[in-house]
């Protein structure tokens, strides 16, 4: 397991990009755009974020 302070929004993050990738979604419901913007999707692009900036 991850740090406390890094290890839950990392893991997070893994479980949303796993399940994103599995299901074919692109887009993502997510006010941490910043942070979130790195991670790709099993097509290698960004994932849509939605709420835009």
């Amino acid at each position: 397991m991850g740090d406390r302070a890094t290890g839950w929004p990392a893991q997070l993050a893994a479980a949303v990009v796993y399940l994103a990738g599995r299901d074919g979604i692109d887009t993502i419901f997510n006010f941490d755009q910043r942070d979130f913007a790195v991670y790709r999707s099993a097509r290698k692009r960004p994932f849509q974020i939605i709420p835009a900036e």
